[in-house]
């Protein structure tokens, strides 16, 4: 399927922009999809910075796309798969500016959650101004993080990538194997 759509983009490149910010709203707005497959065609096909630029247009369609589902049809969609009570006395108990430092630090904590989040902040009163620029603060920097790194370990030789991935594992279970050793 990737590389069908990879071919795609490749086959239609006019077009491929477009095609790859509409496909990036998908995980987005789909939560159990996960977006980071896309994110390495999008480094392949157009290159980290290019790639990032379209990718956080579709994350930001996407999240304002969630968050207008999440305030238009409320509680009756939504309470299948979120405590909404708890969500409302949280609201209840901040003030705006509070409200955008704390979805800022949510969406920072909650990374894996970072779709549902979407939705459930479309339940608060968090203006929509308010709610683009805190998800704009958060996705920016790690997806630009994603899709430059990203494009490092693409380029790099198989057999160092596959020393990395060998190795670091090791160091890290030594660290972690030698704590238990020695409590200190």
């Amino acid at each position: 399927m990737l590389e069908f759509f990879k071919q795609i983009l490749i086959d239609y490149p006019i077009a491929a922009p477009i095609i790859f910010i509409i496909a990036r709203t998908i995980p987005v707005i789909i939560p159990p999809i996960p977006g980071l497959l896309l994110d390495t065609i999008g480094i392949a096909i157009f290159g980290w910075f290019y790639g990032f630029i379209l990718a956080e247009i579709g994350i930001m369609i996407a999240s304002m796309i969630s968050f207008y589902i999440g305030r238009r049809f409320r509680e009756p969609f939504l309470k299948r798969f979120i405590p909404i009570k708890q969500i409302h006395e949280w609201e209840d108990k901040l003030s705006e500016k509070e409200k955008f430092f704390g979805l800022i630090v949510l969406r920072f904590v909650s990374s894996p959650f970072f779709d549902i989040i979407n939705y459930v902040a479309g339940l608060t009163k968090i203006k929509y101004s308010t709610y683009f620029f805190a998800t704009f603060i958060v996705t920016a920097p790690l997806g630009f993080l994603i899709y430059y790194f990203g494009e490092l370990v693409i380029n790099m030789p198989f057999i160092l990538l596959s020393t990395l991935i060998i190795i670091i594992p090791l160091i890290v279970w030594g660290k972690i194997h030698k704590k238990h050793e020695n409590p200190s």
